[in-house]
């Protein structure tokens, strides 16, 4: 198994390629979830475990398409899916 990233993150914001907000499907219920990053590389899907906070009701695993990129700076990590951009800040 490979080790997670150190600490919590929150799902800030997710668009599509172009900057657009993901507002189809289950990509909105993703907006403000806590969760632990497991990121296996470029080409390979990013892992996120959630970790509800103890008043909410949500739990199990993201599992993205393959990564393309990966930036961070000053606590937030931009991760470029094939399908998605997706943006955690770290708590």
């Amino acid at each position: 198994m490979v080790n997670p990233i150190r600490g919590l993150f929150e799902i800030t914001k997710i668009t599509d390629k172009n900057g657009v907000d993901r507002t189809d499907g289950r990509y909105p219920l993703r907006l403000k979830r806590r969760c632990r990053l497991y990121i296996l590389g470029c080409d390979a899907p990013l892992l996120a475990e959630y970790a509800p906070r103890d008043d909410e009701n949500y739990g199990g695993t993201l599992r993205t398409s393959l990564v393309e990129q990966l930036e961070a700076f000053q606590g937030v990590w931009k991760i470029t899916t094939l399908n998605s951009v997706y943006y955690f800040k770290e708590l």
